[in-house]
């Protein structure tokens, strides 16, 4: 699969999830706690959305930068774990169909992250393979110059 498409679709996912965990407020009759954590974890899961869709617009835009590949990544497994838990809750507390829905939205997101993550490695290899040909190239002209000063000197014989 191409990075770009990829990297899109990361992007389109997100906003499906974001979507979706807009839709989890809690109930009027459920603990006091639950209200907290849902509202606190609710607006985790929307800024790490955010930032997530944010990161993989970037990446998108530039897909062979690394640091833009690992942003994207990781953002995108603080989303899952934060609305893993967050789902949960609504599971327990609010309602059942639609943690169901939050779930398979995020097994979709996370079936991108092999790709993605085979996407990066693609990257950070071509990347050393880079480093690692300038880094040769640098020891093969140094070879050079250090042989070049070490030439011997032509003896000089006297002559009686």
């Amino acid at each position: 699969m191409d990075a770009r498409k990829l990297i899109d679709a990361l992007g389109a996912q997100a906003q499906h999830l974001k979507r979706s965990s807009t839709r989890c407020s809690p109930p009027p009759g459920c603990p006091r706690a639950h209200r907290r954590l849902t509202s606190r974890s609710g607006n985790t899961a929307q800024a790490q959305l955010k930032y997530l869709i944010s990161s993989s617009d970037a990446f998108s835009r530039q897909p062979e930068r690394l640091p833009l590949g690992l942003d994207t990544y990781f953002r995108m497994q603080a989303v899952d774990s934060t609305l893993a838990s967050l789902t949960e809750g609504v599971r327990k507390y609010q309602n059942p169909a639609l943690a169901s829905i939050m779930q398979e939205v995020i097994a979709e997101n996370s079936t991108n992250r092999g790709p993605a993550c085979g996407s990066i490695c693609r990257i950070w290899r071509r990347k050393k393979n880079k480093s690692f040909q300038v880094a040769d190239r640098e020891a093969q002209r140094c070879r050079a110059a250090c042989s070049a000063s070490r030439r011997p000197r032509p003896r000089r014989f006297s002559q009686p």
